[in-house]
């Protein structure tokens, strides 16, 4: 069940299982099999925000949040962090948003998962625009700006100016 809705997640399928996914999130979570109850729980809250139901979303992404803690997975953990960053961005939690996305950072960089830090990080500059803390948020935006290694990006290069509303001229000045 898992291996399906898994596959149905990431091939952009929105007929996600809402039955089959809270069957494999209890029994893999009462198998201790805490790995895959995260990402259970991960894919259940990803359908329940799909459905804006935001308050299921939140409480699955905090039990997925939980058994990656539980698992050691910090690929897990930093995945259900980003989708619960999404949550409170949907309803207002501009202080919960700051948190999720830092841990989101913080797991992503331990799992040694680069390529998602730095969308946790955009997400942490976008969380403190959201906030009124434009200037946190530039400074943000602005590391991941001057960090070489993301200029091969283009798309990525212009997401924390698109996310702050800066205009587009702007960034080709900075890049010159």
């Amino acid at each position: 069940d898992l291996l399906y809705n898994l596959a149905l997640y990431k091939s952009f399928n929105d007929s996600l299982d809402e039955k089959a996914l809270k069957f494999s999130s209890n029994h893999f979570s009462d198998d201790k099999e805490y790995s895959r109850a995260a990402k259970s729980y991960y894919l259940l809250g990803n359908l329940y925000e799909a459905r804006k139901n935001f308050g299921q979303a939140a409480v699955s992404q905090t039990k997925g949040i939980e058994m990656a803690e539980k698992a050691k997975d910090n690929y897990s953990l930093g995945l259900c962090e980003m989708s619960l960053w999404a949550v409170y961005g949907k309803i207002y939690d501009t202080n919960r948003q700051i948190i999720a996305a830092k841990n989101a950072q913080e797991a992503f960089d331990k799992c040694d998962r680069n390529d998602w830090k730095i969308y946790a990080t955009l997400n942490l500059a976008t969380a403190f625009n959201n906030n009124g803390n434009s200037d946190s948020a530039i400074i943000i935006a602005n590391e991941i700006i001057n960090n070489p290694v993301n200029w091969k990006d283009s798309i990525l290069l212009g997401a924390p100016m698109k996310s702050l509303h800066y205009p587009q001229w702007i960034l080709t000045i900075h890049c010159q």
